[in-house]
């Protein structure tokens, strides 16, 4: 399963968040790091990202129950093993999900 291309999820193309004072618009997904995974209710997984100073959010959401098991799925295995890793690279990974 790859989140980019999964049609039981939508996934937040460029993630928004606060920026610093005097800080720069840093949108650059390949720079932006996962720090956090948190669940919202069955059909969202909140992403606190970072990238330089500022933190961003991203969010994953199911279109269908289907892609609540994919949530349920990404969800553990995010927060196991996808820690420090950037969000292009969560994007495109190719997650097996027995």
């Amino acid at each position: 399963m790859i989140i980019k291309h999964n049609k039981n999820l939508t996934y937040t193309k460029i993630p928004g968040g606060i920026i610093e004072l005097r800080g720069e618009a840093e949108m650059d997904i390949k720079k932006m790091f996962l720090i956090s995974v948190n669940r919202e209710g069955r059909q969202a997984l909140e992403m606190d990202l970072k990238i330089g100073k500022n933190k961003k959010i991203a969010r994953i959401r199911s279109k269908n129950i289907s892609g609540e098991k994919d949530l349920d799925f990404l969800e553990k295995e995010l927060k196991e093993k996808f820690i420090s890793r950037t969000y292009d690279e969560i994007l495109s990974m190719n997650f097996q999900n027995d």
